[in-house]
């Protein structure tokens, strides 16, 4: 890789970051945004479509948890949401990959405590 390519990739990422940043002032929180490296992280994992789509539908889902008083929503339960979604997102050959605009009686997320932090499992039964 040439400078110029490595200088061309960094303005690529940049520019996506910032995207995602503005749909995330926009659409969720203004004054909690992921940090800069979240989103790199994100970017170089799954790739812009694929964080957008799991952004979009952790919007939707948003709306259920303001419903629900009971559970605190903070940026660390965001983010955890969208990486899971990503990561289910990005599986190779997945058939059933998760769209911002799921049927009616569609995938339920539930949050579980995983020995190594929070993890997202699918409940597919009502599929």
């Amino acid at each position: 890789m040439t400078p110029e390519e490595l200088l061309r990739k960094m303005t690529a990422v940049n520019q996506q970051t910032d995207a995602l940043r503005e749909y995330w002032t926009t659409f969720v929180y203004e004054d909690a945004v992921p940090s800069d490296r979240q989103f790199h992280i994100w970017l170089n994992r799954y790739g812009f479509d694929v964080i957008t789509a799991s952004m979009e539908a952790m919007v939707e889902r948003l709306q259920r948890w303001l419903d629900d008083p009971g559970k605190p929503i903070d940026l660390d339960r965001l983010i955890k949401y969208v990486s899971g979604i990503a990561k289910k997102k990005s599986q190779p050959g997945s058939s059933r990959a998760y769209t911002n605009h799921p049927p009616t009686g569609g995938k339920k997320f539930e949050i579980e405590e995983a020995e190594a932090g929070t993890a997202f499992k699918v409940d597919e039964s009502d599929m």
